[in-house]
């Protein structure tokens, strides 16, 4: 557990340096759940190739969901690296090339139709980071992170709605969400 919560401080501090948008000390929630991410994971793979790449990947969309929380932004950086990243994971043999990049597609084209759609309720950054996880999960998988996505943000912002924390004009960061989503689909996979 030690080395978990060690190892989540120093992957969300990171992520959540790159714009300097979070300071450490306010993520201690977000490193405390990487942490339980990690073990979580390491429960389902073990030690193996899947447990070394959905960590980094983990680390990573903690960091972005606790900066979107914030600032309601996701850094183009960060995205970048989930993007690199994934095609090092298609590279190292995990998904094959033809699926990442049809997820890719799928994930752009399923978001940039919906960002069109909303009028600037899903932002040019949830667009990128859809087609980003698309590269790691393939068509089937980024489909997967969208339901999961939405109904985690509909059922928390419902909550928020009942218990007067938001009213229906105030927005509501996707980001979290795609991280409930994608850690639950890394946890399905295989």
């Amino acid at each position: 557990m030690t080395a978990g919560l060690a190892a989540g401080r120093a992957a969300v501090r990171a992520a959540c340096s790159c714009q300097g948008l979070c300071r450490w000390q306010r993520v201690e929630a977000a490193q405390i759940l990487c942490a339980a991410v990690y073990l979580l994971l390491y429960a389902r793979f073990g030690v193996s190739g899947e447990f070394f790449w959905f960590s980094i990947l983990a680390a990573m969309l903690l960091g972005l969901a606790v900066t979107d929380v914030r600032s309601y932004r996701l850094p183009n950086d960060v995205i970048l690296w989930v993007c690199s990243l994934g095609g090092l994971y298609c590279a190292a043999g995990y998904m094959e090339w033809k699926l990442s990049a049809a997820g890719c597609l799928t994930g752009i084209a399923l978001f940039g139709a919906l960002c069109l759609l909303s009028r600037g309720g899903i932002g040019c950054g949830d667009v990128k980071l859809a087609g980003a996880l698309g590269i790691w999960f393939g068509v089937r998988g980024i489909l997967q992170i969208t339901a999961l996505a939405f109904m985690a943000a509909a059922c928390v912002g419902s909550l928020l709605l009942v218990v007067g924390r938001k009213t229906k004009k105030d927005p509501i960061a996707l980001g979290p969400y795609f991280c409930v989503g994608t850690i639950l689909t890394m946890l399905c996979a295989g």
